[in-house]
């Protein structure tokens, strides 16, 4: 078997996800601190994602592209997908950090904790049918030397809120 890029690319961004999913699923409103904890939680996986997400535009779909378009504009339209998702995420933080009225943040809480598990649901299943067809492109028509060069640059790209997580991970 051949270096599998997706365990470094993808691995801070699951445990961002779940970390999140877990700070909504502890968060116990109306306490306000507890709220904002799992809305940073988010804004952190948020974060995590559009960096996972840029590095792999820039750095391993042109791969693709290079031999298989066609499974590059499939990857490209499930990109967009996903940012829709995480658009209708950011927008439910968003509102909900300027709101002051009670009611109206526990209504966009609920909305965000929904908002989020599909945000969630999509990346991880995108994620797991992604992965095998791109190492196999990747294996087919470049070796294990380059894969694991590409695999390095994402340790300086995801430094900060992948690196903590994955310390958090390896303490847990």
């Amino acid at each position: 078997m051949s270096y599998n890029i997706f365990n470094q690319v993808h691995l801070p961004l699951k445990l961002a996800l779940l970390s999140g999913c877990t700070a909504l699923s502890e968060n116990n409103f109306p306490d306000f601190s507890s709220a904002a904890k799992a809305v940073s939680k988010v804004e952190q996986a948020l974060a995590t994602f559009h960096h996972q997400q840029k590095f792999e535009t820039e750095n391993l779909l042109p791969l693709i592209f290079e031999y298989e378009p066609s499974i590059w504009v499939m990857c490209i339209s499930e990109h967009h997908k996903v940012n829709n998702l995480a658009r209708d995420v950011e927008n439910i933080t968003r509102t909900y950090k300027r709101s002051e009225i009670t009611s109206e943040k526990q209504e966009l809480m609920a909305r965000l904790v929904l908002s989020f598990n599909d945000f969630v649901l999509y990346n991880f299943n995108h994620m797991d049918n992604e992965e095998p067809i791109l190492n196999e492109i990747l294996w087919r028509y470049y070796d294990d030397k380059f894969i694991q060069q590409k695999g390095a640059e994402i340790g300086s790209i995801m430094q900060g809120a992948g690196t903590a997580l994955m310390s958090m991970a390896k303490a847990a």
